[in-house]
């Protein structure tokens, strides 16, 4: 899908830079999302992926470093003199009220190159309890981003994480999914936007915006590197109408995997019960493809539990999911 939330900003430039962020993961063949064993019934039966808000993440801060490194990348490449600094601050300043509003219209879906990681068992799968479900990489980007329909950026790049130097005043990329030549092409992006010319609009300023954000989206601070996280992001823009309440209530989106197109479904407090109840409906009665599911390893806290295993064999039976087996994780968590 060819995405179109950029009216003024050329969006063959920017998908051709996000394309390039993914680049270096082609070896990548699996990913794997760790999950409480609830969770993983609650993807089987409903057929749905949910994609969690951005600020509901692990690190409240995550978008603020990352906005600093994308700044520091700017001082390195043009100057402390750099106009497009003076833009930014500028756009930082009239934005301001439209921060909160943007972040709240970006959702991801975490997934890591690890498959038995102690970090992700203690933060993500219920303390080592859960379970680490393997995905196709390439299969589940391309089930839904072929699908995909209406004004939605959807890509998946590895996150890159970066250690700040205080003593030097800069920045160090230590990732080991590094991409390559990633700060040169952040810095192209951001000088042919920023410089572009005959553009007189209010809304430019804000494309602008957006993109640093989403920019700033692939950058974490290094105390998470372990994490080895491949990030799938949608940014998808409440439609004109909605009322103020309801972007504020949008926590998380489901993103159902089944029919001719990929249904993007936001979870909303929606005054109207019955409106709740009709997606619930849709979700449910709609046929499901599991392809894009590869294995799963079992937690450390459930090593050789072997009737948790049989009943997760039989589920998956239910539901015709084909893969080779499921494992135990090798780890301990006591």
């Amino acid at each position: 899908m060819e995405s179109s939330i950029f009216g003024l900003i050329n969006n063959t430039v920017v998908q051709n830079a996000f394309k390039d962020f993914d680049s270096n993961i082609k070896d990548v063949k699996k990913v794997h999302h760790y999950t409480s064993v609830p969770g993983l019934f609650n993807i089987l039966e409903s057929g749905v992926i949910r994609f969690s808000n951005i600020n509901s993440q692990n690190d409240p801060r995550e978008i603020e470093f990352g906005l600093k490194v994308i700044r520091w990348i700017i001082e390195d490449k043009f100057g402390l003199e750099s106009k497009i600094l003076k833009q930014i601050d500028d756009h930082k300043k009239t934005m301001k009220d439209q921060y909160a509003e943007i972040l709240n219209n970006i959702f991801i879906f975490s997934t890591s190159t690890e498959k038995d990681s102690y970090q992700q068992w203690i933060n993500y799968s219920d303390s080592g309890a859960g379970l680490s479900l393997a995905f196709d990489r390439e299969r589940l980007f391309t089930t839904i981003n072929n699908k995909m329909s209406g004004k939605i950026f959807f890509y998946t790049y590895p996150i890159q994480y970066y250690y700040e130097d205080k003593n030097n005043s800069d920045y160090k990329n230590v990732s080991d999914f590094e991409i390559k030549s990633f700060e040169e092409i952040v810095a192209k992006l951001i000088d042919d936007l920023f410089n572009k010319k005959n553009i007189n609009s209010d809304n430019i300023e804000s494309e602008r915006y957006i993109l640093l954000i989403l920019l700033a989206s692939l950058i974490k601070d290094k105390f998470h590197k372990d994490e080895k996280e491949i990030r799938y992001l949608v940014f998808s823009p409440i439609t004109k109408g909605t009322k103020p309440k309801e972007i504020l209530d949008a926590n998380d989106i489901d993103i159902v995997l089944s029919g001719k197109k990929i249904s993007v479904i936001r979870k909303l407090r929606f005054t109207s019960k019955s409106r709740c109840v009709n997606q619930a409906n849709e979700i449910k009665s709609r046929s499901k493809d599991y392809s894009i599911i590869e294995g799963i390893i079992l937690g450390p806290k459930n090593t050789k539990d072997y009737i948790l295993k049989d009943n997760i064999k039989m589920l998956m039976q239910k539901y015709n999911v084909n893969f080779k087996d499921i494992d135990f994780s090798k780890g301990i968590i006591k």
